[in-house]
């Protein structure tokens, strides 16, 4: 073996060796991107975080208030809200929305009403995306029957 090494078989392989090392790392320099995308911290960035709703507890027979409030589930509130005023259970990551009402004033110092017009926050991002006027006018009557029940 070593005698192979001396009539330059050795050398040539070690060349060789090196050059197609160099050429792997050359092409992986050279195909990974040099600008690579931004985080865009929109909807799809709030998704692919993972959250997820908690499953909705089984029940015999569809509560039609909950039924009323499935508006919350067609525009993905609850990835991270749940509104227990109308039985839907939700992720744990923002608020539960039956308090929104009262809540919005406290943490935004706007009523329910002007934030859902100009939300604030990661609700800034989504709430627009993700809702047209006419859903907003119905999520707002939706939180206020929330907040005139649990008033009393």
């Amino acid at each position: 073996m070593f005698n192979l090494f001396k009539k330059g078989v050795g050398p040539n392989f070690v060349l060789w060796l090196g050059i197609g090392f160099l050429t792997m790392v050359s092409y992986n320099v050279l195909a990974t991107p040099s600008n690579p995308p931004t985080v865009d911290n929109t909807v799809q960035t709030v998704y692919n975080t993972g959250l997820q709703p908690q499953a909705q507890a089984p029940t015999d027979a569809i509560d039609p208030k909950t039924l009323e409030g499935d508006i919350f589930k067609q525009k993905g509130c609850i990835q991270c809200h749940s509104v227990s005023f109308y039985n839907i259970l939700g992720g744990a990551t923002g608020p539960d929305l039956s308090v929104a009402y009262s809540d919005a004033p406290k943490r935004f110092g706007k009523s329910l009403e002007e934030f859902l017009e100009k939300p604030e926050g990661t609700m800034g991002d989504l709430l627009p995306q993700r809702t047209t006027a006419e859903d907003r006018k119905q999520i707002l009557d939706l939180l206020s029957k929330a907040a005139e029940v649990k008033a009393k």
